[in-house]
């Protein structure tokens, strides 16, 4: 990229959602309080960042104008337990099948793997998202025959995980 403004497009990025609640004894009513942090050791903004900003500085609002709709970011939001007990990767998909070589040389660590995994890798699983055809946001919420976890839209995260009093 040659300047911050310009889009930069990824097949898959992961981010880790941090949502805290807490109850405000000083009101009457006894208020709680929710509000989520993105963490993402790639980004320019802060570390970690609060979900809006992050959203409104990392994707560009027009980005859910219909002749864009290929481009509209996704994501897969998945329960911290329901990731530790499911991922496992043979990292093979950061291998380059025709050149024989890696893209980036492998981490130094063994891969992940978990006791129930029935196969080597199921990042595939994660990175492949649709939102069904209809649009429909209570069926895209309960899509569970997309992978694990849930597929939302930019608009569906924000309302679901934005900050409330």
């Amino acid at each position: 990229r040659d300047t911050p403004e310009e889009a930069c497009f990824w097949d898959y990025h992961v981010i880790l959602l941090r949502t805290s609640r807490t109850n405000d004894k000083s009101t009457r009513n006894n208020s709680r309080t929710t509000t989520t942090e993105v963490l993402d050791m790639d980004t320019h903004l802060d570390y970690p960042s609060p979900l809006n900003r992050y959203l409104d500085f990392s994707f560009a609002a027009d980005f859910e104008i219909e002749q864009n709709r290929k481009f509209a970011p996704l994501f897969r939001v998945v329960p911290a337990a329901e990731f530790i007990d499911n991922f496992c990767s043979d990292r093979m998909h950061m291998y380059n099948k025709a050149t024989d070589t890696w893209n980036a040389p492998p981490p130094t660590y063994e891969c992940i793997q978990t006791r129930g995994s029935k196969t080597f890798s199921n990042v595939q699983d994660f990175i492949s998202m649709r939102i069904p055809p209809t649009g429909d946001e209570e069926e895209t919420l309960s899509n569970k025959n997309n992978g694990m976890g849930t597929v939302m839209t930019l608009e569906q995260l924000r309302e679901r995980y934005s900050d409330t009093k």
